[in-house]
């Protein structure tokens, strides 16, 4: 009788291990992704983290092939999402990334981007290809530096602006958007107007635009 029972506490012990294993190793898995999203993306978790905005990286890919981060800045405890607001979409300046729209103080959350989250409105902060938060390539592992390297600010305008727009529509589920671009987030933005006008009249509610950064031709004599 005793090694009967021995023998169905071992057989007992061999069905369940492999499951405590399985979910040991799913936790760890659970929490490993979680740091490694914190450590992803440090400047924008410690900045909206110390002032209790809720926050979350997504990642969508462009047609050329690049991944972008776009940083959705949804609520904070002094505020909650208004429904009747459209979201919107801020395009950063050359030489800068995404991080430059929430920078403005160090000692408080005065950024004008953030106000507009205390507003109620839902704030999305893109990341345009080549700043350290959209680095990747679906391409990294076979082409040179000087590949990659090879865009300019109308492909930004013609793949990742469109590319971003449909992340955050298809994310809210909002009917349009409003646009807010920065110098260089201008140019792709008025690039992105002149080539895909009907794309942009479906989804683009308002493009408001600072400091510009465009050369119109002169009107002909």
């Amino acid at each position: 009788l005793e090694i009967f029972k021995m023998r169905i506490i071992t057989a007992i012990r061999l069905l369940f291990l492999p499951c405590v294993l399985l979910l040991t190793l799913h936790t760890r898995r659970a929490n490993a992704a979680t740091k490694q999203e914190i450590k992803a993306y440090p400047d924008f978790a410690e900045l909206l983290e110390k002032y209790n905005y809720d926050w979350e990286p997504h990642e969508v890919k462009t047609e050329d092939g690049w991944y972008l981060t776009l940083i959705r800045v949804k609520t904070t405890g002094k505020a909650e999402p208004d429904p009747s607001k459209l979201p919107i979409l801020l395009l950063h300046g050359s030489m800068d990334s995404g991080l430059g729209f929430l920078k403005r103080s160090t000692t408080d959350d005065s950024a004008w981007a953030l106000q507009m989250v205390r507003k109620g409105y839902e704030v999305w902060i893109n990341n345009s290809r080549g700043v350290k938060y959209s680095y990747r390539h679906e391409r990294d592992d076979e082409w040179s530096l000087r590949e990659k390297w090879n865009f300019n600010w109308a492909d930004m305008g013609y793949y990742d602006v469109p590319a971003a727009i449909e992340k955050v529509l298809e994310t809210s589920k909002a009917p349009k958007l409003t646009v807010i671009g920065h110098s260089q987030g201008t140019a792709q933005m008025f690039y992105a107007l002149s080539h895909k006008q009907d794309f942009f009249a479906e989804r683009v509610h308002r493009f408001i635009s600072l400091a510009s950064c465009i050369m119109p031709e002169p009107y002909p004599q």
